[in-house]
């Protein structure tokens, strides 16, 4: 009886020792997966910091899975980086042979003005050297093409005014009694341009230049400053500085209003901020940020126009007092500042689709699947095996164990999708009810298997992808709503490239101006225009009106059938 009462306290005894080993044993566990998760995210931390410092921006499919190596390309040996003397130039298959394309020095310089240089025998050598008969002209072979530069030529234009004065008036004294309206001389002097901006000797083409380069090419007024000190003239950056504040405010910020009540009335509006410092705002710091929005346009749109609006805060006020009581489709990314709006609200795949690129551990080799998924256009060369069902694709992305690489897969099988559609909308209508409906269905269906750490990188992606569905899936509603807000942002980055030479802008008035300037330079670009060219027509046609009224206005926004072929860029240049 004893012997029995001992196994069974022996019993209980291993079983309890059995169960709090178990219990040890899943707490160690689950601090295991803990540490795991943590060192992750403090590991994805480590990377993210060294891909700001050293690496690429850019999440384009070609640079995802190359490893960086956190070293900068330097200003000072970029072409010996650059060059490849063994790289062979492309070539193309022509009747069974290749051949080197047409597409050589003058196809690419097509388009530029030609000045054709002969050269000829003197006529005391036209002389045969064989039976010294004279030679005879029979034609011209071209020897070669040069591609030429002529440095900026600076002059001054001298405005002289004739006068011109009456032979007859204050002659006759009793004539001129009758008519006391005369004067007794009576001068007229020949008609002149008005100046484009009062009291400066400025011209519509330096005018065009200096805003040109500050905003185009991002060329800080200091450098500019010194370039026309190395050209033979001094010109302060003060001077310069007043010239773009008062040629916005005079010329340029009517045409932001033309273009801001355009953009209101298209189907779709594009918008996104980024960050801006600017020094002497009354009431805030220098150090604190403001931000400079960007509203334009949809990407299907055929008035394309791109507008810039400074504000001192990021406040979704700011997105308001832009939009107002707009109601159609509204591109953004997954900032909760447009909430209030009423706009119809649409997401962006391609904010998404960063996040699982920024998730993707370093030298990840980009996910293809082993078979053709069914999403994807059909090809005849295409001899891949497909997969019969959406569910088979599902459980192929599952058993993948890099997560984020299946997710950036994912998104890039979209954009690849809305790019066999892009210049055809009936096309794009098809491709989103047959194909990116089902990959979306996909899609969905493997994020629910993802199980991320908390506060991993990949959580952060699952999280947005979550949060933003019913606004990443806006775009099935409509052919002229895009999957991304990549218009917007490629819009921002002048922007951006800008404020890394010039740092910040110094009054509100100064953000304001450059956001005006900005917006025309921008918008003469979507619609195909140099720049310059129609900064310089603008200048000349404005500053010689007596009034800027609203016909005048129409009559010189971006898209208007009036804006003469000098200032536009060849139709079939890419």
């Amino acid at each position: 009886m004893e012997n029995n009462n001992l196994d069974a306290a022996t019993t209980v005894d291993s079983t309890e020792q059995f169960q709090q080993l178990e219990h040890e044993n899943h707490t160690l566990r689950n601090e295991n997966d803990q540490l795991k998760d943590e060192n992750t995210h403090l590991m994805e931390v480590v990377r993210q910091y060294q891909k700001m410092l050293f690496g690429q921006s850019s999440e384009k499919t070609k640079y995802a899975a190359e490893e960086q190596n956190g070293d900068q390309i330097s200003l000072f040996n970029e072409a010996e980086v650059e060059s490849n003397p063994k790289a062979e130039e492309p070539k193309t298959l022509v009747g069974g042979h290749s051949r080197k394309p047409k597409r050589t020095h003058g196809e690419m310089a097509k388009d530029l003005l030609v000045e054709e240089i002969v050269h000829t025998l003197p006529e005391a050598d036209r002389i045969c050297p064989k039976c010294g008969d004279t030679l005879n002209l029979i034609g011209q072979t071209k020897v070669r093409d040069e591609l030429i530069f002529e440095p900026a030529k600076y002059y001054i234009k001298r405005h002289m005014q004739e006068s011109y004065i009456c032979g007859c008036c204050g002659k006759d004294t009793a004539k001129d009694a009758e008519q006391p309206d005369i004067a007794a001389q009576t001068i007229v002097r020949a008609p002149a341009p008005k100046p484009v901006l009062p009291n400066s000797m400025v011209s519509a083409s330096l005018l065009s230049y200096v805003l040109y380069a500050k905003y185009a090419l991002a060329l800080p007024l200091y450098r500019l400053e010194q370039d026309f000190k190395n050209n033979g003239f001094s010109m302060p950056r003060v001077t310069l500085a007043n010239w773009v504040i008062r040629s916005a405010e005079m010329y340029l910020e009517p045409i932001w209003e033309a273009l801001r009540a355009a953009t209101l009335e298209e189907s779709v509006i594009q918008a996104d901020e980024t960050r801006v410092q600017v020094l002497k705002e009354k009431g805030r710091k220098a150090t604190q940020k403001s931000y400079m929005w960007v509203f334009c346009s949809g990407e299907f749109s055929t008035r394309p126009a791109v507008l810039y609006m400074y504000s001192p805060s990021r406040a979704g006020e700011n997105a308001k007092a832009f939009l107002g009581e707009y109601n159609k489709y509204l591109i953004v990314d997954g900032y909760d500042g447009y909430n209030g709006l009423k706009a119809e609200r649409c997401g962006c795949v391609a904010h998404l689709r960063r996040r699982f690129k920024d998730a993707m551990p370093e030298g990840t080799v980009l996910y293809e699947p082993a078979k053709e998924p069914p999403w994807r256009l059909k090809s005849e060369d295409n001899l891949k095996e497909r997969y019969e069902s959406k569910k088979e694709i599902i459980e192929d992305l599952k058993s993948h164990p890099i997560k984020s690489a299946v997710g950036f897969f994912l998104c890039n099988e979209l954009f690849d999708l809305e790019r066999a559609g892009k210049d055809d909308i009936e096309e794009r209508i098809k491709i989103r009810r047959e194909c990116a409906s089902v990959l979306l269905e996909v899609f969905w269906s493997w994020l629910d298997s993802v199980n991320p750490g908390k506060g991993t990188a990949l959580s952060r992606a699952v999280n947005y992808a979550l949060n933003e569905r019913k606004y990443l899936v806006k775009f099935l509603e409509s052919p002229i709503v895009p999957v991304s807000n990549n218009r917007c942002e490629n819009s921002v980055r002048p922007f951006c490239v800008g404020r890394r030479n010039w740092l910040f802008s110094a009054t509100p008035k100064g953000a304001k101006s450059s956001a005006i300037v900005y917006s025309i330079i921008e918008s003469a670009k979507s619609n195909n225009l140099k720049p310059y060219h129609y900064l310089n027509w603008l200048f000349e046609i404005l500053s010689q009106a007596d009034r800027i009224d609203s016909d005048l206005v129409a009559s010189v926004l971006p898209w208007s059938e009036s804006i003469p072929a000098d200032c536009k860029l060849p139709n079939s240049a890419n």
